[in-house]
């Protein structure tokens, strides 16, 4: 009997305790989604100090287009590990893990194939989330 008392007193616990950890997670992934976006902010800076102002193309700030042929697609740049970044944020940046938020892969392995023009065998893991739509802006 006292074991039962036990196990359920160490049930209830973990009930406690086990949402209240997955919010503590949660909250460490949006504190380096923030922190990336600022060191991504600072490498934009300094681009735009060293090039008279002027942004880069945003569809190839990370991986430039000649990085990409029919075979493997400029779509699938921001999911495929293969491709190493060559584009012009790159110097600034030296960090593929910068440019991508953590929350992201979850949504991303669950939808990333249906974007366009998709090839199955190129797989869903997010090397980048954030550099297009930062420079738009």
């Amino acid at each position: 009997m006292e074991l039962l008392v036990v196990i359920s007193i160490i049930a209830m616990l973990l009930a406690i305790l086990i949402p209240s950890m997955r919010k503590a997670q949660e909250q460490a992934r949006t504190i380096v989604c923030k922190s990336n976006f600022k060191t991504y902010g600072l490498a934009i800076a300094m681009y735009l100090q060293s090039n008279n102002n002027a942004f880069p193309h945003p569809n190839y700030c990370m991986y430039r287009n000649n990085t990409f042929s029919t075979l493997h697609p400029w779509q699938c740049r921001w999911h495929d590990n293969s491709v190493t970044p060559n584009g012009p944020l790159w110097p600034y940046i030296r960090d593929k893990n910068v440019s991508y938020c953590p929350t992201f892969a979850q949504i991303a392995r669950l939808n990333g194939q249906r974007h366009r023009d998709h090839l199955a065998s190129i797989p869903i893991n997010p090397q980048f989330t954030y550099s297009v739509d930062v420079l738009h802006w």
